[in-house]
């Protein structure tokens, strides 16, 4: 039996997997309402699957935060999870996830670049280590959560230094 979160959750994703067909630019995903993300040569958007949303809910989930799984992308054997909301903040979605004992925060910074505020933390989760950017989208002031998760410890500390490379894949400007 599905339960309402589950039910919310791939309501949601069919709802933005609509919004964004209806118009994107032909090299970014969109994620979000006005968020982008660039991908790299070897990176490609992935419908999200059960599958997906199982290693999310096990790995990544924090529960009593309203949080919608948004995208997956595929990066060579790594993903990013790219998730929202509306209604919550970055303050208390951090104070949750820094209260559950299954993430262990092996390092943590804030970097900005010309309009957006950045929390990065560097979280190991059972086996999976994942690189997880908090911030909110300038315009419409949406909450995002963006995963990038490797089994390889040195492979998600290498993304979580590179903030540079953050930054430019979830720029939207137009080029």
């Amino acid at each position: 039996m599905m339960t309402m979160k589950r039910i919310y959750v791939i309501g949601f994703v069919l709802s933005l997997a609509f919004l964004q067909s209806c118009g994107s630019k032909d090299k970014h995903i969109n994620f979000g309402y006005l968020e982008c993300f660039n991908p790299g040569i070897n990176e490609k958007q992935l419908s999200i699957s059960q599958l997906h949303l199982n290693f999310y809910e096990k790995y990544l989930f924090i529960d009593s935060c309203d949080i919608m799984l948004n995208r997956v992308i595929l990066s060579d054997s790594n993903y990013f999870y790219i998730a929202m909301s509306t209604n919550s903040t970055i303050e208390k979605f951090e104070n949750r996830m820094l209260r559950n004992n299954a993430f262990k925060v092996l390092n943590q910074k804030q970097f900005e670049d010309k309009e957006k505020k950045f929390n990065s933390f560097l979280i190991k989760n059972k086996d999976m280590f994942f690189n997880r950017i908090l911030y909110t989208a300038p315009k419409t002031k949406e909450f995002i959560v963006f995963d990038y998760v490797s089994k390889d410890s040195l492979t998600a500390n290498s993304f979580y230094e590179n903030q540079q490379n953050f930054t430019q894949k979830i720029s939207c400007n137009d080029e």
